[in-house]
C-alpha cells in the first residue's frame, strides 16, 4: 500500500450524470462551532436539498457527525411524506442541533457504508464549517504519514483517503463549506480544486463551494441542484377514494397508473432542441407520455441542447391528465419555481380547472410540481328485466346521486422561501400573505416577518398594532363550522410572549408561549354562523408587549377546513316491454341532437362518486300490472320487496361497474270462456281450442248445456278461440256472437269473428277479470218431421207494401292491436235480413274518402295509414331505420276516424285511435304524443255518434276506467 504524505488527492471526482433521479448521501456537521442563527441557516440549506429533490424520484440518506458520526437514516424516497416535519427526513432537519468537535474521517467512512437499492450512491454532499480535528484508523487506498509540523494532519489525511475511496466507487463528492482560506485548503485537499460556481464549471463537474457566511449555503445548493434537475415537470396524483372531497391517497396502487401526456411548443431560441431524460424518447419528440408509479408521482425531465452540453432555452409545455378508468379528474394545482443566477427562488401558483389542459411556460431554470386531483368513481348500471310482460309497457329508470357535503381546505406549507403564494389544499388561495408595519421591510423574503425553511417566521414584535401578517379567504359557501389549525414553535423567548390570531383584522384567540423554547398545534373553531362572512385571517402581536431581540415564533401547515353543499347528479332511461336487459356504455341515456329519440339500450348508466349513497327508482306506465323486484351485484342495497325505489351504498366500490336490475313480473287476470247454444239440437257437440301466451286450452261442450273454462292471461294479451263441431251433429253451427264483459257486466273490447268458426280478443290494458260468452246459432240441419197440417183457406192477396230499408246495427266497433299494428275492429248486424257483406266508408277531415266494399259483417281492417309492412299513421321511417314523427298523409287518423257502415242506408260512427299505452300505437320503442283522444282502444264504444236514415242518434255507455 502506498503512503499518503502530501495533501494532494489521488482519485478524480466522477462527473455527476445529468439526471435528477439521484441517490444522495447528505453528510451534516453537528459540531459546536455552529451556533445561534447559523444552525437555522444550515437547516435552510438542508430544506433546500429536500424541497428541490422532492418527488423527483430521488432517494436520500443522512449521516451526521461531530466528535463521532451517526447514520440518521438509510436511503428513502424523497417525497411529501418523508420531508414533512414528522417524516424520516424532515424530522431530522427540524430537530437539528449542534455540539462537539469535528471528525470528517468517521463521517465519510460511515457515508459509504450504506448503499441505495441500485448499489451506487450518485452524490455525496457534505456540509461543514470546521477543519477535521479527529480521525479513526480506517485505511482504504493509502496509509497516512503526514510530515511533522505540516498543515496536512493525520485527521485530514484520513479524510482524504475516505473521500478518495468514495470517488473510486463512481460517486461524485461535493463539499459545502463555511470558513476562510485555512478551511478552504483542507477542503481542496479532501474534495478537489474546482470551486462552484466561480470556476465556471457546472455543479456536476464541481468539487466544493465555500463562503464566509452561513446564509450563502441555501442559495448555492439550490442553484446547483436546480442546474442538475431542471428543467423538469413533476406530476403527482392525489386521489379521493371515499367521496368526501379530501384527496387523502397519494401513493400505493391506488395512486399509480395515472397517465399524463406532455406536448411541447414554442421552443426558443430558434433552432434549439430538446433532449429527453425522462421519458426515454428521441430528441424533440412531442407529445410524450408518463404514468405515475406507486409513489404517486412521475416526471418529465429534459435538457435544452444536449445532456453533455446543456443550453439555455424556453418552451410551452401542455400537460393532458388522462384519468384511469373508474376515476374522474377534478383539476390541478401547480407551483412553478424559478432559480436565478445567485440561487434565489421565485414561485408562481396556478390553479387549473378540470376542463382545461395544464399549460406551463418554462425555461432551463424552472421546476414545476403539479398536484392533480382525482375522485374514485363507481359506474352504476340500472337495467330492466320484463317477465310475463305486457308489450308496450314502459318503465322510466332513474339513478340519482344526492351528493355528499364536499370537504374543502386552504393549506399553506410555506415550501418556497420568501414567497407568500403557497397553496397546498384542494382550494387555491387567490391572494398572497401580506405583511404590514415592518419597520425594516414589508417583504416576506427579509425583515421581521418572512417565509423561510418551510415556516412563516415572525420575529421581534414591536408595540405597533399595525404589525400584521394576513391573507384573504373565501368561506362564503361554507356550511357548518370551519376549523383553523397550524403547527407552531417559539424560540429564544426570554419571558412569556403571546401572538393573537385574527379574523377580519380582529383578534379572536391568543397564543401564549413560555420562556425558552416550545412548540405545539393550534386549533380554533370558527362558528358556522360567522364563517361565511370571514374574508381574512392573520396574526398580530398579543398582549405581552414588545418582544426582545432574537425572540421569534414560526408557524407551519396553516389550514382552514370546511364543507360545502353537495353537487347532485342524475340520469334516466326508458325500457319498453318485453325488451331484454341491454347495455351500451358508448350510448348516452339522452341525445341532445334528437330529444325525442330514446336511447337504444334499455339501461340507465351514471358514474357516481365512490362512497355516495345512490337513489334507484323506476316509474312504470301501468304499475298495477306488475310485481317489482330489485337486485344489485355489489354494494349495500336498502330495498323493500315490491317497492319502486331503493338506495345503494357505494362505499369501497371504487373503479367498479355495479349492475342493478329491476325485474317486473306481470300479474295475470282470469279470462272465462262461456259456451252457449241457440236453437241447438240436443246432443250436438263442439270443441273450442283456446290459444294464449302460455299454450292451448280446450273446452268441450254438448248442446244445449252451457259450459265454461277459466284461463290465466296477461293484460293486452291476444287470445284466439277456434271452434270445431262433431261430424255427427244433426245441426250446422257457426259463431254468431261473442260478448266480453268485465266484473260489472259492462262490455269491454271487441271480439273479432272470422269465418264463423273463430274469433280473436285482446285483453284490456288493465288488471281485471273478463268473461267472454260465445254463442252458437244453428243455421240448418235435419229436424224431426212435423205432423200434417190441414191446408189453410185461401187468403186474399195483400196490397203492395214498399220494401223495407236495410239499416245495419253496430254491435261493437273500436281500435284494436293485431300483430303489433293498429286495426279497426267491428261487428254489425241487419235486423230482419241476412246479408253477408256491406260497404265501409272512412271520411277524412278534408272530405276525401276511403271505401272498403264487400266487407263481412264482422271483421277488421288496418287503420288508415297502418300496414303490416310495417307502418303506422303519422310516422316516417328514416334511411338508418329510425322512426320519426312526420306527415305521411295519414297523421289525421291519429285523432280518430269517422266510419260509415252501409247496405242500403248507412250508420256512421266516430272511432278513437288506439291509446298510446296499447303497445301498437307507434313503432316499437317510440312514444306517441298525446292527441285529442284519450279513450282506451280496449274500451267498448263509450260514445258513438250514429247517423241512421238521415237522423242523428247518440248511444252512451259507461266508459271503463283504466287501471
Amino acid at each position: 500500500m502506498m503512503t499518503r504524505s502530501d495533501p494532494s488527492f489521488q482519485v478524480a471526482n466522477p462527473a455527476l450524470a445529468s439526471s435528477c433521479a439521484l441517490d444522495v448521501m447528505m453528510v451534516v456537521d453537528e459540531s459546536g462551532s455552529i451556533q445561534g442563527s447559523e444552525r437555522g441557516e444550515v437547516q435552510d440549506a438542508m430544506w433546500a436539498v429536500l424541497n428541490t429533490l422532492n418527488n423527483t424520484g430521488s432517494t436520500l440518506a443522512i449521516t451526521s457527525f461531530a466528535g463521532s458520526a451517526d447514520l440518521e437514516n438509510s436511503f428513502v424516497e424523497v417525497n411529501d411524506s418523508t420531508i414533512a416535519v414528522s417524516g424520516t427526513l424532515g424530522s431530522y432537519v427540524d430537530s437539528y442541533d449542534t455540539a462537539g468537535e469535528t471528525d470528517w474521517d468517521e463521517a465519510l467512512h460511515l457515508a459509504h457504508s450504506v448503499s441505495p437499492a441500485d448499489g451506487t450512491t450518485d452524490l455525496v454532499v457534505m456540509i461543514t464549517d470546521s477543519r477535521p480535528q479527529l480521525h479513526e484508523s480506517h485505511t482504504h487506498l493509502m496509509s497516512c504519514e503526514p510530515p511533522t509540523g505540516s498543515a496536512f494532519t493525520d485527521s485530514l489525511c484520513h479524510a482524504v483517503d475516505e473521500a478518495d475511496h468514495i470517488r473510486s466507487q463512481g460517486t461524485h463528492v461535493v463539499a459545502l463549506a463555511i470558513g476562510g482560506s485555512v478551511l478552504e485548503g483542507s477542503i481542496e485537499a479532501a474534495f478537489g480544486p474546482v470551486q462552484y460556481p466561480t470556476a465556471g464549471q457546472p455543479f456536476s463537474h464541481s468539487d466544493y463551494a465555500i463562503s464566509t457566511d452561513f446564509v450563502d449555503l441555501e442559495p448555492v445548493i439550490r442553484r446547483g441542484l436546480f442546474e442538475q434537475c431542471g428543467p423538469q415537470v413533476i406530476v403527482k396524483a392525489n386521489v379521493d377514494m371515499d367521496g368526501d372531497g379530501i384527496y387523502e391517497t397519494t401513493n400505493g396502487s391506488q395512486a399509480s397508473g395515472f397517465e399524463y401526456e406532455m406536448a411541447m411548443s414554442g421552443i426558443a431560441p430558434a433552432g434549439n432542441s430538446v433532449t429527453w431524460i425522462r421519458p426515454t424518447a428521441p430528441a424533440d419528440s412531442t407529445p410524450v407520455s408518463r404514468a405515475t408509479d406507486t409513489t404517486g408521482a412521475t416526471q418529465f425531465e429534459w435538457k435544452f441542447g444536449s445532456v453533455s452540453a446543456p443550453q439555455t432555452g424556453s418552451l410551452t409545455a401542455t400537460v393532458d391528465p388522462r384519468a384511469r378508468a373508474g376515476y374522474a379528474y377534478r383539476g390541478a394545482h401547480c407551483t412553478l419555481t424559478r432559480v436565478d443566477g445567485s440561487g434565489g427562488a421565485s414561485g408562481t401558483e396556478l390553479t387549473i380547472n378540470p376542463s382545461d389542459l395544464i399549460s406551463l411556460d418554462l425555461d432551463q431554470s424552472t421546476m414545476v410540481t403539479c398536484d392533480t386531483y382525482y375522485q374514485a368513481d363507481t359506474l352504476i348500471v340500472l337495467a330492466k328485466r320484463w317477465e310475463s310482460s305486457v308489450a308496450g309497457t314502459t318503465a322510466v329508470l332513474n339513478i340519482s346521486q344526492p351528493g355528499l357535503p364536499l370537504a374543502r381546505n386552504y393549506l399553506d406549507r410555506f415550501t418556497t422561501d420568501g414567497v407568500g403564494t403557497g397553496s397546498d389544499g384542494n382550494v387555491a388561495w387567490t391572494t398572497t400573505w401580506v405583511e404590514t408595519g415592518d419597520t425594516s421591510t414589508n417583504s416576506l423574503a427579509t425583515g421581521k416577518f418572512r417565509i423561510e425553511a418551510g415556516e412563516l417566521m415572525m420575529r421581534e414584535w414591536d408595540d405597533d398594532p399595525a404589525e400584521t401578517v394576513t391573507r384573504e379567504v373565501d368561506l362564503s359557501s361554507s356550511i357548518g363550522d370551519v376549523a383553523m389549525t397550524f403547527d407552531w414553535r417559539a424560540e429564544n423567548t426570554s419571558s412569556p410572549e403571546s401572538v393573537a390570531v385574527t379574523l377580519n383584522g380582529a383578534p379572536v384567540d391568543i397564543m401564549t408561549f413560555s420562556s425558552g423554547s416550545s412548540s405545539g398545534t393550534f386549533t380554533y373553531t370558527i362558528p358556522a354562523a360567522d364563517a361565511p362572512g370571514i374574508t381574512q385571517i392573520g396574526f398580530m402581536r398579543g398582549d405581552s408587549g414588545r418582544w426582545q431581540r432574537g425572540e421569534f415564533v414560526a408557524v407551519d401547515n396553516v389550514q382552514l377546513s370546511w364543507t360545502v353543499p353537495p353537487a347532485p347528479s342524475a340520469t334516466t332511461d326508458t325500457s319498453t316491454a318485453p325488451s331484454a336487459p341491454s347495455l351500451d356504455l358508448t350510448d348516452p341515456d339522452s341525445d341532445p341532437d334528437t330529444p325525442g329519440l330514446v336511447d337504444d339500450d334499455n339501461s340507465a348508466e351514471l358514474s357516481v362518486v365512490t362512497g355516495s349513497v345512490v337513489e334507484l327508482s323506476e316509474l312504470v306506465s301501468h304499475p298495477g300490472l306488475y310485481d317489482a323486484g330489485l337486485t344489485c351485484d355489489a354494494g349495500a342495497l336498502t330495498y323493500t320487496p315490491g317497492a319502486t325505489t331503493a338506495q345503494l351504498d357505494t362505499t369501497g366500490l371504487f373503479g367498479q361497474i355495479v349492475t342493478c336490475t329491476f325485474t317486473n313480473t306481470g300479474r295475470a287476470s282470469d279470462l272465462t270462456i262461456i259456451k252457449e247454444w241457440e236453437d241447438a239440437v240436443p246432443g250436438d257437440r263442439a270443441s273450442l281450442s283456446i290459444t294464449h301466451a302460455d299454450g292451448n286450452s280446450t273446452l268441450d261442450a254438448a248442446a244445449p248445456n252451457q259450459t265454461s273454462a277459466v284461463i290465466k292471461v296477461m293484460p293486452t294479451e291476444n287470445i284466439t278461440v277456434t271452434e270445431s263441431f262433431d261430424s255427427s251433429n244433426a245441426g250446422n253451427y257457426q259463431i254468431s256472437a261473442v260478448s266480453c264483459v268485465d266484473g260489472t257486466g259492462s262490455e269491454v273490447g271487441v271480439a273479432i269473428i272470422t269465418g264463423g268458426s273463430s274469433f280473436t280478443y285482446a285483453m284490456p290494458n288493465a288488471l281485471e277479470d273478463i268473461t267472454c260468452t260465445v254463442i252458437n246459432r244453428r243455421d240448418s240441419g235435419d229436424v224431426p218431421p212435423t205432423t200434417d197440417v190441414p191446408p189453410t183457406t185461401d187468403v186474399p192477396p195483400t196490397t203492395d207494401v214498399p220494401p223495407t230499408t236495410e239499416v245495419p246495427t253496430v254491435r261493437s266497433v273500436g281500435g284494436v292491436c293485431l300483430g303489433g299494428i293498429p286495426h279497426l275492429g267491428y261487428s254489425v248486424t241487419v235486423p230482419g235480413s241476412a246479408p253477408t257483406t256491406m260497404t265501409m266508408t272512412i271520411t277524412a277531415p278534408d272530405g276525401s274518402q276511403l271505401v272498403f266494399a264487400d266487407q263481412p259483417l264482422t271483421g277488421q281492417i288496418a287503420w288508415p295509414g297502418a300496414s303490416t309492412a310495417p307502418d303506422w299513421p303519422g310516422w316516417i321511417r328514416q334511411s338508418d331505420g329510425r322512426w320519426l314523427r312526420g306527415d305521411d298523409g295519414f297523421e289525421w287518423a291519429l285523432n280518430g276516424v269517422t266510419v260509415t257502415f252501409s247496405i242500403g242506408d248507412g250508420v256512421t260512427a266516430t272511432v278513437p285511435y288506439v291509446a298510446a299505452s296499447s303497445g301498437c300505437a307507434a313503432p316499437p320503442g317510440r312514444a306517441l304524443p298525446r292527441t285529442g283522444s284519450t279513450m282506451s282502444p280496449f274500451t267498448h264504444i263509450g260514445m258513438l255518434a250514429i247517423v241512421a236514415g238521415g237522423s242523428l242518434m247518440v248511444i252512451s255507455r259507461r266508459r271503463r276506467q283504466e287501471g
